[in-house]
């Protein structure tokens, strides 16, 4: 089994996280980028997730942020977006990570301009 780490930034801060299971089946090795981020958004839907794991975060949904492990050092940061993914920029992934409060949904849709929280 393997865990990704998603930011819940649609209902909280960079500090929520939601630790999404993905079983090894679903996930095998060489799959590509975009068919990680989708088992990773499906398994990420409460309903869809696997059982034992931890249901009180709302499911996945546009302007969260998956984590996915590049090498042991590095991660890639992937926003859902309304139709697919989008790799978030380093500018926006610091602006993100100082937010004082929920912002992903607005990056999400394209309605918030400039690199601000306010």
């Amino acid at each position: 089994m393997k865990i990704f780490d998603v930011r819940m930034m649609t209902c909280g801060t960079w500090d929520t996280v939601k630790e999404v299971a993905v079983n090894d089946e679903a996930c095998p090795t060489g799959l590509s980028l975009l068919d990680i981020l989708g088992k990773v958004f499906r398994y990420g839907q409460n309903e869809f997730a696997i059982e034992g794991t931890n249901k009180t975060l709302p499911s996945v949904s546009a302007g969260d942020i998956i984590e996915v492990p590049v090498d042991n050092n590095n991660k890639e940061y992937h926003m859902v977006a309304a139709c697919g993914f989008v790799k978030v920029t380093d500018v926006k992934l610091e602006m993100l990570k100082t937010a004082t409060k929920p912002m992903g949904y607005g990056y999400a849709y394209g309605f918030v301009e400039g690199d601000t929280n306010e």
